[in-house]
């Protein structure tokens, strides 16, 4: 980058003699111009001014200052210093992203956005696969991908907690949460090709509340269902408590019949031929439900008269508790039926089970045992908390796992009689879990959503190392102490701070929590064991200056605990957060959400991450055209 190029006519630099010094300069390009005061307190009076080529001069005068004549405002009586810089338009280069999937924008202008919750079902039919996310407090999202994992739509709605999805006649039918001031959970129907609401028949209503299928006289009214599948023009619904399973109608939502089963919870249907008493030939749904934790009982029902003709049911091994399931078959053309079963612990994984033979397997996606801690180094190979499965049409595993830290979505491909990961999709998070930082010494590692990031430079998307923290991060901040990088996260209404042992293993040093309160407590980690032990908390009575948002950092440390936590003196706060005024300047040139996140390496490059529906790292190439025309004092 050529450095801007700056002909000085005459400053004053360095004079306090006179009271209204004048800084003269020429531009030969248009450049953007900024000039600070700093004394009594700290002001830009100009920051990042656009000016053309050409002379300008700026002047303070019987307390006012102007730019090339044009008064801009008032300067207070003081003992000031002044500096004045100029540079160039900076160009931001995206060297890669996180929480951000890639191809977002391949098929269209459709994006997957941030939504509140954590992934909650997956829903295939011969087109799409459907991926839902519980909605939290905030909204909800649906995200219609193609097989390769570029998204044909979205959907988004207030409210949106999405329970359970289901397909069926070109439609995608979600149990989710109602917009009503009355809470519930309602069904709620899309269209499969374009995201947009479909009405419930001619009532031309949208939401179908559970509630409201059951007369006012009835003995159970339930407001909410466990378990929700579609498929041949029907719906199942379970109710796992009351012990039945209702039966509605997929076009209108009509109430069809009922079956009963003690404690129904996943499905899955299939339509399937069938020979009616009369000899004539039908077609009939085919299902599979869950009872239960650990028993698959399989059913076949006629359509008219809607009656379970066929009824059978199969117990899995002691140990293995069902959190998902879904099964892929097609049972017009044959007999070839395959159960997927999402088990928790102690397997965490996906297995393949035969229909006549649910004990054992012939295959399975994820290590025996998964992830046996929720923080710590990431292995994506390994599964946790599995809350939703798909087949798509290729015969790819969708896997939607509920934690919050890292959210994640992952595709398996069958190869033999284990599933291979072919992708991991980390959709963006929430407004309230923004905070992000880099690393200090490698600008391709990130701190967001609670985990450790690296970026691979080759295809820009961003690798998990690591979980941080599963509370989520507000704010997040380095301050370096000693050669050591300590991360600093707040988290309403606490503060915590870890440091990094290894590439995605942190080690959680102390804590500060009831901010919300007058006395807050701070923990110092003493015996290495991550745990507040009494003889380790110290109530502080009273902080001068107070603690609020990452304001933890503004107080020096005055030592290390046997462990290495930090120790604070709470008498002396300072401010550890002031920069050069170079960083300020041109953090100024950021939007205003990702300044906080600039950070500066010693070989002068300029880094930051940008928050804008996902985590991006940013280079600002051209920062060494940062130029001071001139400082001085004035008063």
């Amino acid at each position: 980058m050529r450095f801007l190029n700056v002909v000085f006519l005459l400053a004053l630099a360095g004079c306090s003699r006179r009271a209204e010094p004048i800084l003269r300069f020429e531009l030969k390009a248009p450049a953007l111009v900024s000039f600070e005061l700093s004394g009594p307190d700290r002001r830009e009076l100009l920051e990042n001014e656009p000016l053309k080529s050409g002379a300008h001069h700026i002047e303070i005068q019987n307390g006012r200052f102007s730019l090339d004549g044009e008064m801009r405002g008032d300067v207070p009586a003081g003992n000031w210093e002044w500096r004045a810089f100029s540079h160039t338009e900076f160009k931001p280069v995206i060297r890669g992203q996180a929480c951000q999937p890639a191809g977002i924008a391949a098929q269209g202008s459709s994006q997957w956005r941030a939504a509140d919750g954590v992934p909650s079902a997956v829903a295939c039919d011969a087109m799409s696969v459907y991926l839902g996310s519980n909605a939290g407090q905030g909204s909800g999202s649906l995200v219609a991908l193609d097989p390769e994992g570029n998204v044909r739509w979205t959907h988004q709605r207030k409210g949106l907690g999405v329970h359970a999805l289901g397909c069926d006649h070109e439609a995608v039918i979600l149990l989710a949460d109602s917009q009503g001031a009355s809470g519930g959970v309602v069904l709620y129907k899309l269209d499969a090709k374009t995201g947009v609401p479909l009405p419930w028949g001619a009532a031309k209503e949208f939401d179908l509340p559970i509630a409201s299928l059951w007369p006012a006289t009835s003995d159970v009214q339930p407001y909410t269902a466990d378990a929700m599948t579609a498929g041949n023009g029907r719906i199942y619904l379970s109710f796992t408590d009351p012990g039945f399973i209702a039966v509605l109608d997929s076009g209108d939502g009509h109430y069809v019949t009922t079956i009963t089963g003690p404690e129904p919870k996943y499905m899955s249907v299939s339509a399937t031929p069938m020979r009616s008493e009369d000899g004539q030939q039908t077609v009939a749904d085919f299902g599979v439900a869950v009872l239960g934790e650990s028993a698959l009982t399989y059913f076949v029902m006629p359509h008219d008269p809607p009656w379970v003709a066929f009824n059978t049911t199969h117990l899995l091994a002691e140990d293995e508790k069902i959190t998902a399931f879904t099964m892929a078959a097609d049972t017009m053309k044959s007999s070839e039926v395959d159960l997927y079963v999402a088990l928790g612990p102690p397997y965490f994984q996906v297995q393949r089970k035969r229909v006549d033979e649910v004990r054992g397997f012939s295959l399975s996606a994820g290590k025996t045992g998964g992830r046996a801690s929720a923080l710590g180094p990431w292995d994506p190979d390994a599964l946790r908390s599995i809350k939703g499965i798909g087949i798509d049409a290729g015969g790819n595993l969708w896997i939607a796992e509920g934690d919050a830290c890292p959210k994640r979505f992952s595709v398996w491909k069958s190869k033999g009689s284990l599933a291979k990961l072919e992708r991991e999709f980390f959709p963006p998070v929430e407004t309230l879990n923004q905070g992000a930082a880099l690393f200090p010494e490698e600008p391709d590692v990130l701190v967001a959503a609670g985990c450790e990031w690296k970026i691979n430079a080759k295809t820009g998307q961003a690798a998990c190392l690591g979980v941080i923290t599963g509370d989520g991060m507000q704010e997040a901040g380095f301050i370096n102490v000693e050669g050591r990088h300590l991360l600093v996260v707040g988290t309403s209404p606490a503060i915590t701070i870890y440091e990094r042992a290894t590439p995605g293993n942190w080690r959680l040093l102390s804590r500060i929590r009831g901010l919300e309160e007058s006395t807050p407590i701070y923990w110092a980690d003493i015996n290495g064991d991550g745990l507040e032990d009494p003889s380790e908390i110290e109530v502080l009575v009273m902080l001068k200056g107070g603690v609020s948002e990452l304001g933890l950092a503004g107080y020096p440390i005055k030592g290390w605990t046997a462990c290495g936590a930090p120790l604070f003196n709470w008498a002396q706060p300072f401010d550890r957060a002031q920069t050069s005024s170079e960083s300020r300047l041109l953090a100024m040139t950021l939007p205003e959400r990702d300044r906080s996140t600039l950070v500066r390496f010693n070989d002068g490059r300029a880094f930051y991450i940008g928050r804008e529906n996902g985590f991006s790292v940013v280079e600002i190439t051209g920062a060494a055209s940062l130029r001071k025309l001139g400082e001085g004092a004035v008063k």
